[in-house]
């Protein structure tokens, strides 16, 4: 899910930025500190930090080639959720399983998880296909997944883990529902 937060935090800004209008030098110090970082496991990964205010007056310590600033922003966050629905793209298909894009992060499924059917890897074409529904899965697929574990450290956003189910009614690629949807619609005319 999307969040936003109201952050006040005292921001040094470096010399470098320094010939910059203050509010762009203290957005871009901002931005170097918090974006593409996952703050603590209940904010999640910052996404975008917008509506930056900055005192004018910045402290100076002795020393330092920077200017601290009392800044108020807002940040984008994105903070997966275990056991949301989640609808995303496939982006590869490997041996293991599928990487499925969701928000700003990748979802893994392992190949168990892929459907309620055995399933066998299709490595010259790419793909996934059930050896009884014959039900195909590979990238560029539009896929409804649950997330069911989730590994989220404070640091870089590159660290966090998701782990899907697309197995639970409902869930799979998006034209298998649709299939689906749609034969049911037809059995429940000729009746």
């Amino acid at each position: 899910m999307f969040y936003l937060y109201k952050v006040n935090d005292l921001v040094r800004v470096p010399a470098t930025f320094f010939g910059n209008p203050l509010e762009d030098a203290v957005a871009l110090a901002i931005k170097e500190k918090y974006v593409g970082k996952v703050i603590s496991e209940e904010v999640g990964i910052v996404l975008q930090v917008l509506d930056v205010q900055a005192s004018e007056e910045g402290k100076v310590p002795i020393g330092q080639g920077a200017t601290y600033h009392e800044a108020t922003f807002t940040l984008l966050t994105y903070r997966p959720l275990e056991r949301e629905i989640i609808e995303g793209e496939v982006v590869a298909v490997e041996e293991y399983g599928i990487h499925v894009r969701i928000g700003p992060i990748e979802g893994v499924a392992h190949q168990s998880q892929l459907m309620d059917d055995y399933v066998d890897y299709d490595a010259r074409a790419g793909r996934y296909v059930g050896r009884n529904t014959k039900k195909t899965i590979e990238r560029g697929d539009l896929v409804r997944a649950r997330i069911i574990t989730i590994s989220m450290h404070e640091g870089d956003a590159s660290d966090v883990k998701v782990n899907l189910t697309l197995r639970q009614p409902g869930l799979g690629s998006l034209q298998w529902l649709d299939t689906e949807r749609e034969a049911a619609k037809a059995k429940g005319e000729q009746h």
